[in-house]
């Protein structure tokens, strides 16, 4: 049987080995047990920074692999959907049924829209509203499985990971609708005019607001109290749309081309027009009024949902 050579037990005979024993010779093999050791330090030295970083690891290893996400969920694309929503905040007297109605609307246009479709809030808010009318909160709705993260050409991601970005997402927005439903009911943050005109002119003109994929969700009366008109409170304020868009104070606020657009009109109806303070105008004119204005300006297609005006109790 071969001996085991003394210069593993670091002994030989008793006595301390010479100390050009405790190293193998040339060519000879650390051994198995060693080899191993030194493996599992070095796989430890590697996976402990990414452990550590938890998310920001993972995402500096999606950086090596190509295209992340911007800070609003987003992969910037040409083509991808673009969505906005509009909050008129200049209605009273809004109960919570109405308000629930505003909610829904704003949650059910998430669930709808495609992944990575970019949307954006905007309302006449005072301190939102100005002659830019820029938007209020933005951000992208983020894959929610592989296979629409597969659909978008981004890079693969598992199955848990694309669902917590995605509900980390959603709760961001839900957040957004949740403040919008607040200042509709401040006072301090009532809008003291309506400048719808104003307002889809300034959206209409939002950067990278011309892909083939766009969309508006507004949630309005329908009443413009503005210098482009007053609806409703002056004889000639609302007129058919063949009439008023040869007004000139109709050119000076009209948008630029809606060519593509998908728009849903929530419109919030009095109980009954003609009305005290409002005596030149009814529902009906309003509901045809802007239809025709959005068609007139190259809209694909118009949605117009009746929302009814909930009285406080």
């Amino acid at each position: 049987m071969a001996l085991v050579p003394n210069w593993l037990f670091g002994t030989s005979r008793g006595r301390p080995a010479r100390t050009k024993r405790r190293t193998p010779r040339r060519g000879r093999r650390p051994n198995r047990e060693n080899q191993n050791a030194i493996n599992a330090k070095l796989a430890a030295a590697i996976v402990a920074p990414l452990v550590g970083l938890g998310a920001a690891g993972y995402g500096a290893v999606a950086l090596m692999d190509g295209e992340v996400r911007d800070e609003h969920y987003c992969y910037v694309r040409p083509d991808q959907h673009q969505a906005v929503i509009f909050m008129d905040n200049s209605l009273e007297g809004e109960s919570e049924a109405q308000l629930r109605d505003y909610r829904t609307g704003m949650l059910r246009e998430w669930e709808r829209l495609p992944a990575n479709a970019l949307i954006r809030i905007a309302s006449t808010a005072k301190g939102d509203d100005s002659s830019f009318a820029e938007p209020a909160f933005t951000i992208c709705k983020p894959a929610q499985t592989p296979a629409e993260q597969e659909a978008l050409g981004a890079p693969d991601e598992t199955a848990s990971m694309l669902a917590r970005i995605h509900e980390e997402a959603r709760a961001e927005f839900e957040t957004a609708v949740e403040q919008v439903i607040a200042d509709a009911t401040d006072q301090a943050r009532q809008a003291s005019d309506s400048p719808i005109f104003e307002q889809y002119q300034a959206i209409s003109r939002y950067d990278g607001f011309t892909g083939p994929n766009r969309s508006l969700l507004s949630i309005s009366d329908g009443v413009s109290n503005s210098e482009a008109g007053r609806f409703c409170r002056d004889r000639d304020g609302l007129l058919p749309f063949e009439q008023f868009k040869t007004l000139r104070r109709y050119r000076d606020v009209e948008p630029a081309s809606y060519d593509g657009l998908e728009v849903t009109l929530l419109m919030v109806e009095f109980g009954e027009l003609p009305a005290p303070g409002a005596p030149h105008c009814s529902n009906e004119e309003l509901r045809d009024f802007w239809p025709e204005y959005f068609t007139a300006n190259g809209a694909e297609s118009v949605d117009l949902r009746r929302l009814r005006y909930w009285q406080q109790d």
